[in-house]
């Protein structure tokens, strides 16, 4: 993968229901893919933004809403002033522990896209809630009304992935 393209894909793999798997290298940003047989890698200077993305990941993915919580896909929506279909590019999902959730938003496009992620009401839902990003440290605080009345509004880059933990 392109290294734009990388960091969607890993957060969906270590952020969805399954085992999560990932090759000897790649929180380093190894380039050369040397078979287990061989033990020895010639060297490689690692990409220390993507270790620290990754340690960031290894993080979210062990946390105990990630590792008890419940899953469920997340409809998105056009925001209310959208005249275009960008939205079709996004894809959510939400693990809820606790009546507290944590989104994750992948934006799988080649374009930028805005949306709102439909929130179910929970009855277990705080009054207020606080998300941070843990990737780049927003913090939002939302009321759970506004947010089942009118959902999470996301603006993602092409290929970029954004997290809502609660």
């Amino acid at each position: 993968f392109a290294s734009h393209k990388l960091r969607g894909a890993a957060m969906a793999c270590a952020t969805l229901p399954g085992i999560r798997m990932f090759h000897e290298g790649q929180f380093e940003g190894r380039q050369m893919r040397v078979p287990v047989q061989l033990i020895r890698q010639p060297p490689e200077a690692p990409d220390e933004t993507l270790r620290d993305f990754y340690r960031r990941l290894v993080a979210l993915a062990a946390t105990p809403t990630l590792q008890r919580g419940h899953f469920s896909m997340v409809d998105v929506r056009a925001p209310s002033s959208a005249t275009n279909e960008s939205h079709a590019g996004l894809v959510a999902w939400a693990w809820w522990l606790s009546g507290v959730p944590c989104f994750i938003v992948l934006n799988q496009s080649d374009r930028r896209a805005h949306g709102r992620l439909q929130i179910e009401p929970n009855e277990d839902c705080p009054m207020k809630l606080r998300f941070t990003d843990p990737f780049s440290l927003q913090t939002q605080l939302v009321s759970a009304h506004e947010l089942h009345a009118h959902g999470l509004p996301v603006e993602l880059e092409a290929r970029q992935g954004r997290v809502f933990a609660g």
